[in-house]
């Protein structure tokens, strides 16, 4: 019986080791997607809060030298570090 006592034990123990690195990974995950957007002018801002209302399609209409490029980069970074894992749309090939 002691046995049984012991291992379920060391099981809750590893439970609880593991769900504490994984809110120590989301916490790591969620700043730096801050980071990133807090990184950008409002603009910008507005691309990453189009996609937090659910927008699938984007436009980006700015001025020359105004950051389109890193608007992009940021929002694709941005989903990257918000939403990791996110699974592949089923109409995008396979790599």
């Amino acid at each position: 019986m002691r046995i049984c006592a012991d291992s379920i034990s060391h099981l809750f123990a590893r439970l609880a080791s593991k769900g504490a690195a994984v809110e120590d990974a989301k916490a790591l995950w969620e700043s730096r997607a801050a980071a990133i957007y807090e990184g950008c002018h409002q603009k910008q801002q507005s691309m990453i809060d189009s996609v937090l209302l659910g927008l699938l399609y984007l436009s980006l209409r700015l001025p020359r030298r105004e950051g389109k490029s890193f608007a992009m980069t940021a929002v694709a970074l941005w989903v990257g570090k918000e939403v990791p894992g996110l699974p592949r749309p089923d109409h995008l090939p396979s790599l």
